[in-house]
Protein backbone atom coordinates (compact mmCIF):
# COMPACT_ATOMS: atom_id res chain seq x y z
CA UNK A 1 0.00 0.00 0.00
CA UNK A 2 1.76 3.21 -1.10
CA UNK A 3 1.53 5.65 1.78
CA UNK A 4 1.16 2.87 4.30
CA UNK A 5 3.44 4.63 6.77
CA UNK A 6 1.18 7.65 7.09
CA UNK A 7 -2.44 8.69 7.36
CA UNK A 8 -3.60 6.38 4.57
CA UNK A 9 -2.81 3.24 6.54
CA UNK A 10 -4.32 4.54 9.78
CA UNK A 11 -7.46 5.61 7.91
CA UNK A 12 -7.67 2.10 6.47
CA UNK A 13 -7.20 0.43 9.85
CA UNK A 14 -9.82 2.65 11.46
CA UNK A 15 -12.47 2.69 8.74
CA UNK A 16 -12.09 -0.54 6.76
CA UNK A 17 -10.57 -3.39 8.79
CA UNK A 18 -12.32 -5.30 11.54
CA UNK A 19 -11.45 -3.84 14.93
CA UNK A 20 -10.83 -7.21 16.53
CA UNK A 21 -7.07 -7.19 16.89
CA UNK A 22 -6.36 -8.98 13.61
CA UNK A 23 -5.14 -5.89 11.72
CA UNK A 24 -2.08 -3.96 12.91
CA UNK A 25 -0.03 -1.24 11.24
CA UNK A 26 3.35 0.42 11.73
CA UNK A 27 2.58 4.09 11.08
CA UNK A 28 5.01 6.96 11.10
CA UNK A 29 5.36 8.85 14.35
CA UNK A 30 3.14 11.72 13.14
CA UNK A 31 -0.20 10.05 13.80
CA UNK A 32 -1.05 11.93 17.02
CA UNK A 33 0.47 15.23 15.86
CA UNK A 34 -1.44 15.19 12.58
CA UNK A 35 -4.74 14.61 14.34
CA UNK A 36 -4.05 17.33 16.92
CA UNK A 37 -3.27 20.07 14.40
CA UNK A 38 -6.20 19.21 12.15
CA UNK A 39 -4.59 17.67 9.08
CA UNK A 40 -7.47 17.15 6.66
CA UNK A 41 -6.26 13.73 5.55
CA UNK A 42 -6.80 12.32 9.06
CA UNK A 43 -9.92 10.16 9.11
CA UNK A 44 -9.18 8.24 12.32
CA UNK A 45 -9.57 8.91 16.04
CA UNK A 46 -6.01 9.05 17.41
CA UNK A 47 -7.28 8.86 20.99
CA UNK A 48 -8.49 5.30 20.31
CA UNK A 49 -5.22 3.88 19.00
CA UNK A 50 -4.05 0.74 20.82
CA UNK A 51 -0.25 0.34 21.04
CA UNK A 52 1.44 -3.05 21.16
CA UNK A 53 4.96 -1.65 21.45
CA UNK A 54 7.45 -0.86 18.75
CA UNK A 55 11.00 -0.78 17.47
CA UNK A 56 13.33 2.21 17.52
CA UNK A 57 12.90 5.67 19.00
CA UNK A 58 13.16 7.88 15.94
CA UNK A 59 14.43 11.42 15.53
CA UNK A 60 13.68 13.37 12.40
CA UNK A 61 16.54 15.12 10.63
CA UNK A 62 16.55 17.58 7.77
CA UNK A 63 19.07 15.96 5.45
CA UNK A 64 20.34 17.38 2.14
CA UNK A 65 22.83 16.30 -0.49
CA UNK A 66 26.11 18.19 -0.19
CA UNK A 67 26.21 18.79 -3.94
CA UNK A 68 23.86 21.71 -3.34
CA UNK A 69 26.47 23.53 -1.30
CA UNK A 70 24.18 23.98 1.71
CA UNK A 71 25.49 22.31 4.86
CA UNK A 72 23.88 24.43 7.63
CA UNK A 73 20.53 26.06 8.36
CA UNK A 74 22.14 29.45 7.75
CA UNK A 75 22.92 28.27 4.23
CA UNK A 76 19.29 27.27 3.79
CA UNK A 77 18.30 30.83 4.69
CA UNK A 78 20.32 32.18 1.78
CA UNK A 79 19.68 29.56 -0.91
CA UNK A 80 16.52 27.76 -2.00
CA UNK A 81 16.46 24.06 -1.12
CA UNK A 82 14.04 21.67 -2.84
CA UNK A 83 12.57 19.22 -0.32
CA UNK A 84 10.78 16.01 -1.31
CA UNK A 85 7.44 15.25 0.34
CA UNK A 86 4.62 12.79 -0.05
CA UNK A 87 1.77 15.20 0.70
CA UNK A 88 0.56 17.76 3.20
CA UNK A 89 -0.22 15.17 5.87
CA UNK A 90 3.26 14.11 6.98
CA UNK A 91 6.51 15.33 8.44
CA UNK A 92 8.21 15.49 5.02
CA UNK A 93 5.90 18.42 4.26
CA UNK A 94 5.20 19.82 7.72
CA UNK A 95 8.76 20.29 8.93
CA UNK A 96 10.17 22.30 6.00
CA UNK A 97 7.13 24.59 6.12
CA UNK A 98 7.50 25.15 9.86
CA UNK A 99 11.22 25.83 9.49
CA UNK A 100 10.49 28.48 6.86
CA UNK A 101 8.16 30.27 9.24
CA UNK A 102 10.15 29.78 12.44
CA UNK A 103 13.66 30.40 11.17
CA UNK A 104 13.34 32.04 7.77
CA UNK A 105 14.73 29.17 5.70
CA UNK A 106 14.04 28.89 1.98
CA UNK A 107 12.80 25.31 1.68
CA UNK A 108 10.50 24.70 -1.29
CA UNK A 109 8.48 21.53 -0.90
CA UNK A 110 7.93 19.28 -3.91
CA UNK A 111 4.96 16.99 -3.17
CA UNK A 112 3.95 13.74 -4.82
CA UNK A 113 6.71 11.27 -3.89
CA UNK A 114 5.10 8.04 -2.75
CA UNK A 115 7.43 6.93 -0.02
CA UNK A 116 10.95 7.59 1.24
CA UNK A 117 12.46 5.22 -1.32
CA UNK A 118 11.33 7.45 -4.18
CA UNK A 119 12.40 10.56 -2.27
CA UNK A 120 15.90 9.14 -1.84
CA UNK A 121 16.00 8.19 -5.52
CA UNK A 122 15.04 11.76 -6.43
CA UNK A 123 17.86 13.05 -4.23
CA UNK A 124 20.30 10.73 -5.98
CA UNK A 125 19.12 11.97 -9.39
CA UNK A 126 19.24 15.64 -8.41
CA UNK A 127 15.49 16.23 -8.77
CA UNK A 128 15.38 17.49 -5.19
CA UNK A 129 18.03 18.32 -2.63
CA UNK A 130 16.75 16.73 0.56
CA UNK A 131 13.97 15.45 2.79
CA UNK A 132 12.82 15.62 6.43
CA UNK A 133 12.38 12.17 7.95
CA UNK A 134 13.97 9.84 10.48
CA UNK A 135 17.76 9.60 10.47
CA UNK A 136 17.48 5.82 10.76
CA UNK A 137 15.74 5.71 7.37
CA UNK A 138 19.01 6.88 5.83
CA UNK A 139 21.40 4.78 7.90
CA UNK A 140 19.37 1.66 7.10
CA UNK A 141 18.66 2.23 3.41
CA UNK A 142 21.43 4.57 2.24
CA UNK A 143 24.49 3.68 4.35
CA UNK A 144 26.78 4.66 1.45
CA UNK A 145 25.57 8.26 1.77
CA UNK A 146 26.86 8.23 5.34
CA UNK A 147 30.11 6.36 4.75
CA UNK A 148 31.04 8.57 1.78
CA UNK A 149 29.97 11.81 3.46
CA UNK A 150 27.49 12.69 0.73
CA UNK A 151 24.82 14.28 2.95
CA UNK A 152 24.63 17.11 5.46
CA UNK A 153 22.20 17.19 8.38
CA UNK A 154 20.95 20.70 9.07
CA UNK A 155 18.82 20.19 12.18
CA UNK A 156 17.33 17.44 14.33
CA UNK A 157 13.65 17.62 15.26
CA UNK A 158 13.95 16.19 18.73
CA UNK A 159 14.03 17.03 22.42
CA UNK A 160 17.65 15.96 22.45
CA UNK A 161 20.35 15.59 19.85
CA UNK A 162 20.61 12.47 17.71
CA UNK A 163 23.40 10.36 19.28
CA UNK A 164 24.86 9.67 15.82
CA UNK A 165 24.91 13.42 15.09
CA UNK A 166 26.12 15.17 18.24
CA UNK A 167 27.13 18.35 16.37
CA UNK A 168 23.74 18.87 14.72
CA UNK A 169 21.49 21.22 16.74
CA UNK A 170 17.91 20.46 17.66
CA UNK A 171 15.09 22.76 16.59
CA UNK A 172 14.25 23.24 20.27
CA UNK A 173 17.63 24.95 20.70
CA UNK A 174 16.96 27.44 17.90
CA UNK A 175 13.43 28.77 18.32
CA UNK A 176 12.82 31.91 20.39
CA UNK A 177 9.14 32.34 21.27
CA UNK A 178 7.19 30.36 23.88
CA UNK A 179 4.54 29.46 21.30
CA UNK A 180 7.16 28.01 18.98
CA UNK A 181 8.81 26.13 21.83
CA UNK A 182 5.47 24.53 22.72
CA UNK A 183 4.88 23.51 19.12
CA UNK A 184 8.39 22.09 18.77
CA UNK A 185 8.07 20.21 22.05
CA UNK A 186 4.90 18.55 20.83
CA UNK A 187 6.26 17.76 17.38
CA UNK A 188 9.54 16.43 18.74
CA UNK A 189 7.83 14.46 21.48
CA UNK A 190 6.19 12.23 18.89
CA UNK A 191 9.58 10.56 18.50
CA UNK A 192 8.59 8.60 21.60
CA UNK A 193 6.17 6.67 19.41
CA UNK A 194 9.05 5.52 17.22
CA UNK A 195 8.08 2.66 14.95
CA UNK A 196 5.05 1.63 16.98
CA UNK A 197 2.80 -1.32 16.22
CA UNK A 198 -0.66 0.15 16.39
CA UNK A 199 -4.24 -0.82 15.76
CA UNK A 200 -7.81 -0.24 16.88
CA UNK A 201 -10.34 -2.28 18.82
CA UNK A 202 -10.00 -5.31 21.06
CA UNK A 203 -6.29 -6.04 20.89
CA UNK A 204 -5.40 -8.45 23.74
CA UNK A 205 -2.78 -7.36 26.25
CA UNK A 206 -0.82 -10.54 25.54
CA UNK A 207 -0.51 -9.75 21.83
CA UNK A 208 3.10 -8.62 22.14
CA UNK A 209 4.83 -10.60 24.92
CA UNK A 210 8.35 -9.55 23.88
CA UNK A 211 7.80 -5.79 24.16
CA UNK A 212 10.46 -4.12 26.27
CA UNK A 213 12.83 -7.08 26.04
CA UNK A 214 16.17 -7.13 24.18
CA UNK A 215 15.98 -8.63 20.72
CA UNK A 216 17.66 -12.05 20.71
CA UNK A 217 20.94 -12.26 18.80
CA UNK A 218 19.48 -15.01 16.67
CA UNK A 219 16.13 -13.49 15.75
CA UNK A 220 14.24 -16.07 13.59
CA UNK A 221 14.14 -14.10 10.30
CA UNK A 222 13.86 -16.10 7.07
CA UNK A 223 17.04 -15.89 4.99
CA UNK A 224 15.21 -14.24 2.08
CA UNK A 225 14.12 -11.38 4.33
CA UNK A 226 17.36 -10.69 6.14
CA UNK A 227 18.70 -7.18 5.81
CA UNK A 228 22.23 -6.59 4.56
CA UNK A 229 24.90 -6.39 7.24
CA UNK A 230 25.60 -2.78 6.27
CA UNK A 231 22.10 -1.75 7.34
CA UNK A 232 21.85 -0.23 10.80
CA UNK A 233 19.03 -1.95 12.70
CA UNK A 234 17.57 -0.97 16.08
CA UNK A 235 18.34 -3.41 18.87
CA UNK A 236 15.67 -2.86 21.52
CA UNK A 237 11.92 -3.33 21.48
CA UNK A 238 9.98 -0.48 23.08
CA UNK A 239 7.11 -1.32 25.44
CA UNK A 240 3.60 -0.40 24.38
CA UNK A 241 3.03 1.38 27.68
CA UNK A 242 5.63 3.98 26.67
CA UNK A 243 3.78 4.72 23.40
CA UNK A 244 0.47 4.82 25.24
CA UNK A 245 1.81 7.10 27.96
CA UNK A 246 3.06 9.75 25.53
CA UNK A 247 -0.11 9.59 23.46
CA UNK A 248 -2.35 10.05 26.51
CA UNK A 249 -0.27 12.94 27.81
CA UNK A 250 -0.39 14.67 24.44
CA UNK A 251 -3.92 14.05 23.26
CA UNK A 252 -6.20 15.57 25.90
CA UNK A 253 -3.89 18.49 26.74
CA UNK A 254 -4.87 21.75 25.00
CA UNK A 255 -1.99 22.75 22.76
CA UNK A 256 -0.97 26.38 23.12
CA UNK A 257 -2.17 28.26 20.06
CA UNK A 258 0.55 28.99 17.55
CA UNK A 259 0.22 31.26 14.52
CA UNK A 260 2.32 28.68 12.66
CA UNK A 261 0.33 25.47 12.94
CA UNK A 262 -3.17 26.27 11.75
CA UNK A 263 -2.07 28.50 8.87
CA UNK A 264 0.57 26.12 7.51
CA UNK A 265 -0.48 22.57 8.18
CA UNK A 266 -4.20 22.06 7.83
Amino acid sequence: MPGAGGNKAMNYLYNVTSRNGTAVGVPLQDLVFNARVGIKAVKYDASKVRYLGGVDSTRTTVTVMKTLGVTTLDGAKRKEVLMAASGRGGQTYIIPILLNQMLGTKFRVVKGYRGLGLMHLAMDKGEVHGRAASWSSITSTKPEWVSKGLVANLVTIGLEREPDLPNVPTLAELVKSDADRNLVRFLAGSAALGRAWAGFGAIPKTASPHCGQPIPRRWPIPRSRRMPQSAACPSVLLPGRRNKSWSRKSWPRPMAPSPRSGRSLA
